[in-house]
């Protein structure tokens, strides 16, 4: 959970490689994580909440390689609070749980989002496949929910080609 006040700017952003041999690196890791995985982002969502029992929220996934594995991190919020899941990236597994301390700005993100209406509320699957909409081949890699400008909003990167493209999807609709 990230509490980002941003100045105004466009909606959509290309990383590009000239970053230098870190982002070269990253990129890599991040295509290679998404080669290895046999698993969806959606799948690993619907994982997570199998292994915790519970319909949660899922406010934020990672897809990271952790020790040559591909592995999605999803946190979802429950009724006591926000769990962590990893959920393994070739079987869908659940390989652990734990309990989130958030800091006041994650805890006030969290409590302003169960504040919004359901019916007006997109939630992470739905930005998913509005991101996935707006770009061509893109497959998502990681999701944050953020506020920007006073809106709760979520972030997604998705891996197109060899650029992450970054679209950013209200969750007010």
């Amino acid at each position: 959970m990230k509490s980002n006040r941003r100045l105004p700017g466009t909606l959509l952003t290309l990383i590009t490689l000239a970053g230098g041999l870190a982002a070269c690196g990253q990129i890599e890791d991040t295509a290679a994580a998404l080669e290895a995985s046999k698993i969806t982002m959606i799948e690993a969502i619907k994982a997570a909440k199998t292994g915790a029992l519970a319909d949660g929220t899922p406010t934020e996934v990672e897809l990271k390689m952790i020790d040559g594995q591909p592995r999605y991190n999803v946190e979802l919020v429950l009724e006591g609070g926000v769990t962590s899941v990893a959920v393994d990236g070739v079987s869908g597994e659940v390989l652990e749980t734990a309990v989130v301390e958030l800091d006041v700005d994650e805890q006030r993100i969290i409590d302003e989002l169960m504040l919004v209406d359901a019916e007006q509320r997109l939630g992470l699957q739905g930005a998913l496949k509005e991101a996935m909409k707006n770009t061509e081949n893109g497959r998502p890699v990681e999701v944050d929910l953020e506020e920007q400008e006073g809106e709760l909003v979520y972030d997604i990167r998705l891996l197109v080609g060899n650029l992450i493209q970054k679209e950013i999807v209200k969750i007010r609709q």
